[in-house]
């Protein structure tokens, strides 16, 4: 999460689609545990707008390069920690976007 405890949803799925971000995108604040559903209210809304769409392609672009904070889920049910032991491999999400945002 970084710097923030708050963080987004951002739910994008390729729907048939030949190349990667041309597809469908929903954003929300749907933390889908049990007492959430439950408890409380979550909406998912559907993005259209094409410019909408590029910055959020490029959200989750750059989430996939972060390996500083990252794990991967495996096959057998377990997590894998993908931080790199190399300095330079790590890009820090948030780091990356405060800046994109600032320019």
């Amino acid at each position: 999460i970084g710097r923030f405890l708050e963080h987004s949803r951002i739910f994008y799925f390729l729907s048939g689609e030949e190349t990667e971000g041309k597809g469908e995108y929903l954003i929300g604040s749907a933390d889908w545990m049990y007492r959430n559903l439950n408890g409380r209210v979550e909406v998912i809304s559907p993005i259209y707008e094409k410019e909408l769409k590029e910055k959020l392609w490029y959200i989750l672009d750059e989430t996939w390069k972060d390996k500083a904070s990252s794990w991967e889920l495996t096959t057998s049910g377990e997590y894998k920690n993908l931080q790199t032991e190399n300095e330079k491999d790590k890009i820090r999400l948030h780091d990356k976007l405060m800046d994109y945002y600032r320019s």
